[in-house]
């Protein structure tokens, strides 16, 4: 059934919902994947009165951008991983996101939100909320520096591949894209392609070159070269790069070298590497002065992502994002005043109190049995002071029930005045309600009858 005509401006469908199906048949004799399925409306069940192609996720809820795709990650012993309950909440709250098929698999959604990521640190990076280094820690940018065998650099060479699977791979339209900048007197020439790994997987690649002069026709040639693709890309690329065919030959022997870290110097590259990403999203997007409207510059957006890659070329200088303290999701900041947010949601948040509770209770305890401190002092080193710091320390050394067996067992062949831990609790003003069982409390009662009555 197509869906067409009620696809919206921003690349949509009106669904009614969404099903998460943990593993379903791939498509031959792939192996099973977890998927979305979407109750796509058709056009024929729309209410009449609606105007579908106005009313879609971005006119009910335009907070959503890149960074909520790309925030649906985590980092697993070093490596990020999909989080699917939220790819799911999101995927509940947008619909489809690669064109309004009613069914997307996971993986999909997955790389997606890696490529919005890498986008979103890397332009956090251009806005100087972080240095450029921050980026070797991410692992997914490679840099590598060509020199001419007489000696000093040709060029240098960002390179960025995205895995591009199942429906993923049809949101860039228009591929190759082939881009001449000049930023900052630095010659930027960047490249998306599409590539095959050495694991039969498809990916998108985006290369950066950059340069102090055009490029020349030798250096093309070598640079096309050194790319792993067929002829007819590679003819594909040399058509729509223009280069300076009236330089001398370079036949010089060059080396490549690996290994180059990031700098502040790549600034330049980093914002060309940043703008082919966003072009090359928008390769199916179409001028529609009649269906488009103020929000989308009269844009007609063929998918979802391609609308969240739009909405984030217009915001780029207001990219900011938070790093859970707890978890180490990445969330935005754009918009946010106030004290620093430290934490990307109340969840979080009140995982990281109860551990600095749960830290401090333990450190209290330990501080009162094997160094043997005062209340007083322990308050003072656990950072409080006063009758209140005073008596949260009691509070928690007499509900402590590691204590209380300790003084069962030290009273059990002793009498009350023999006891030092029993004689130092109560100098410290500790509840021998809650730390002696009924037992023990009832023999202290009769000793403090008989003492009194003596």
């Amino acid at each position: 059934m197509s869906f067409m005509q009620t696809k919206t401006v921003w690349g949509s469908v009106p669904c009614d919902g969404v099903r998460f199906r943990p593993s379903c048949c791939g498509g031959g004799d792939g192996p099973p994947v977890a998927s979305f399925l979407f109750d796509l409306v058709p056009a024929t069940k729309l209410d009449r009165s609606r105007q579908c192609r106005d009313a879609g996720p971005g006119s009910q809820d335009d907070s959503i951008d890149l960074v909520d795709l790309g925030t649906c990650l985590d980092l697993e012993n070093g490596k990020l991983q999909p989080n699917v309950c939220r790819l799911f909440e999101l995927a509940q709250r947008v619909g489809p996101l690669f064109g309004g098929d009613d069914i997307e698999s996971v993986r999909s959604w997955s790389h997606a939100a890696y490529a919005a990521l890498l986008a979103c640190r890397v332009q956090e990076c251009l806005n100087k909320r972080k240095p450029v280094g921050a980026l070797r820690a991410f692992g997914a940018i490679g840099k590598r520096v060509v020199e001419r065998s007489s000696g000093g650099m040709a060029f240098s060479m960002l390179d960025v591949a995205v895995r591009t699977p199942g429906e993923y791979e049809g949101a860039f339209g228009r591929l190759p894209v082939v881009r001449r900048t000049v930023l900052e007197g630095a010659y930027e020439y960047s490249f998306a392609l599409r590539t095959v790994g050495d694991d039969g997987e498809a990916y998108v690649e985006f290369i950066v070159v950059n340069l102090d002069h055009e490029l020349t026709a030798g250096e093309c040639s070598y640079l096309f070269s050194l790319l792993d693709v067929d002829a007819h890309t590679k003819a594909e690329l040399r058509e729509k790069t223009v280069v300076d065919d009236d330089s001398p030959a370079w036949d010089d022997y060059v080396m490549l070298t690996d290994g180059k870290g990031l700098t502040d110097l790549d600034a330049p590259s980093l914002e060309a590497l940043i703008q082919v990403m966003i072009v090359a999203h928008l390769g199916s997007v179409q001028v529609d002065v009649f269906q488009g409207n103020q929000e989308t510059g009269y844009l007609s957006f063929d998918s979802y992502i391609s609308w969240l890659w739009y909405k984030f070329s217009r915001s780029l200088s207001a990219v900011t994002l938070g790093y859970c303290a707890t978890c180490g999701k990445a969330f935005s900041l754009v918009g946010h005043r106030g004290i620093d947010r430290r934490y990307c949601c109340e969840a979080c948040k009140t995982k990281a109190k109860n551990y600095r509770t749960a830290h401090r209770r333990d450190q209290i305890r330990r501080l009162f049995v094997d160094e043997q401190l005062s209340v007083g002092e322990i308050a003072r080193r656990t950072g409080g002071s006063g009758a209140a710091a005073e008596g949260e320390v009691r509070r928690c050394l007499s509900t402590w029930v590691v204590l209380k067996h300790m003084l069962s067992d030290d009273l059990k062949d002793r009498e009350f005045a023999s006891s030092s831990l029993f004689r130092r609790c109560v100098d410290e003003g500790l509840d021998m309600d809650c730390l002696l069982n009924a037992r023990l409390r009832h023999r202290l009662e009769e000793c403090t009858r008989k003492n009194t009555l003596s």
